[in-house]
């Protein structure tokens, strides 16, 4: 991350005077001739990757020039730019739901995508009726809801005896790619050192059919192994579940083959990349040659696509988990800078590209503080208009003599309404 001082590097074009220079036709640029000796126009096309870097440099070049302006136009002694080359001048620790992309050095907001059928399991009613918030395939449960009610990973739950107790999802068709997010806590220890005698099922497709994804009874050749299979391939993990622990659990299929992920880590996969076909109900604790595991299952999601690590720990949270489907709003806080003296006024520049329509200080809003992040005093941020399609510049300037006295700096940002956008740059200057 470069101090405001390092932004300007100076050139010089020499031999200019000796040209061959014509009206030039389209598609031609100026090039140096070492055989000639000139300067001459020639047909070279840039490919589409040339024009983005030139077109990138120019948005970094207008974002420096506006961090630049806040020393000179606006009087600033001191400051500091970052353009997310890497993530050192970001505080990781206290930032929630941001997502950094190393390849393209920015940060957006992390999305849970949007699943075909979610069933967050917060019903508690003398119905049978599992509520799909994506109202596509509403299931049914084996029993009132209400009798299964109990406390959830994130509201409620249901908690599953392990024999009987069925939830039917609905037929919802087998998706070449897709994965299945869940969790579950189990009421007894349960895995490779305490093998049932019965399997024991996460979840299946119909009574005989792929995915299907349980723990292998004592007379298999991989007793208490957790098995998942979406095509009659299995893939197993060998583990064991502590009775009264949380359990993030996504299984997924599809053009990266099988997966099984535990608590936002791979921890088992092949290359298998089938998947089997058509539309039967899905099982939450199916029991024909098995029962559901005991224990509480909640928040339970189908995709039709195979999500990726992203996704899976923006479902996982910090082992928070949460019922949001797609964006989630995040909180993007910069590390600590010292300031020589004691500032009164701020002023911030963000460099910013809309993926959704953005309402500024409301869906994004910016923060000061001087005191390390104890205080923070929010800025009215100004559109200083697009430099290429929806990617722009945002500034303002906001007064900190209020806050506790400090010369610890630090900005923050915070996306509101589940919006999706991406922050290149953010630069803080102060006097």
């Amino acid at each position: 991350m470069p101090n405001l001082s390092d932004l300007f590097v100076s050139s010089t074009l020499a031999g200019l005077t000796d040209t061959n220079i014509s009206s030039p036709a389209d598609g031609e640029v100026l090039t140096y001739n070492s055989t000639s000796g000139k300067w001459e126009n020639q047909n070279l096309p840039l490919d589409k990757s040339i024009l983005a870097t030139l077109e990138q440099n120019i948005l970094l070049n207008a974002f420096r020039i506006a961090i630049n302006g806040s020393l000179t136009q606006f009087g600033m002694v001191d400051g500091v730019m970052d353009e997310f080359e890497d993530e050192s001048g970001v505080d990781t620790a206290n930032s929630t739901n941001a997502d950094y992309d190393s390849t393209n050095d920015l940060y957006k907001p992390i999305s849970t995508g949007t699943p075909i059928a979610h069933y967050p399991l917060n019903d508690n009613a003398a119905t049978t009726v599992v509520d799909d918030i994506q109202n596509n395939y509403e299931g049914t449960c084996s029993v009132n809801t209400n009798t299964l009610s109990t406390t959830g990973k994130i509201n409620s739950g249901f908690s599953m005896d392990g024999t009987g107790t069925t939830v039917d999802l609905g037929a919802i068709p087998m998706p070449a790619n897709g994965a299945i997010s869940l969790w579950f806590k189990p009421d007894v220890n349960i895995g490779v050192s305490n093998v049932p005698s019965d399997y024991r099922y996460f979840f299946r497709r119909g009574s005989d059919y792929e995915p299907v994804a349980r723990i292998q009874r004592a007379e298999t050749s991989n007793p208490g192994q957790t098995i998942f299979s979406a095509s009659g391939t299995e893939l197993s993990y060998s583990k064991d579940y502590v009775a009264g622990t949380w359990y993030h659990m996504v299984f997924t299929w599809g053009s990266r083959g099988q997966e099984i992920w535990i608590n936002g880590e791979k921890v088992a996969s092949d290359s298998n990349t089938g998947a089997a076909s058509g539309s039967v109900s899905w099982l939450l604790g199916y029991n024909s040659e098995g029962g559901a595991l005991d224990g509480v299952f909640d928040d339970v999601r189908i995709y039709n696509t195979q999500i990726d690590e992203a996704t899976i720990l923006a479902i996982y949270n910090d082992g928070i988990g949460t019922e949001l489907d797609g964006i989630l709003n995040m909180t993007l806080i910069s590390q600590a800078f010292t300031a020589e003296s004691q500032p009164d006024e701020a002023r911030i520049v963000i460099f910013e590209e809309d993926v959704d329509s953005i309402t500024l200080n409301t869906d994004l809003k910016a923060y000061v503080s001087r005191d390390g992040g104890t205080t923070w005093t929010q800025v009215t941020l100004a559109d200083e208009g697009n430099y290429s399609g929806s990617k722009r510049i945002l500034t303002g300037s906001v007064d900190i003599s209020g806050q506790p006295a400090g010369t610890s700096m630090k900005w923050k940002l915070v996306t509101n309404n589940n919006k999706d956008l991406k922050i290149h740059g953010v630069g803080l200057t102060w006097r």
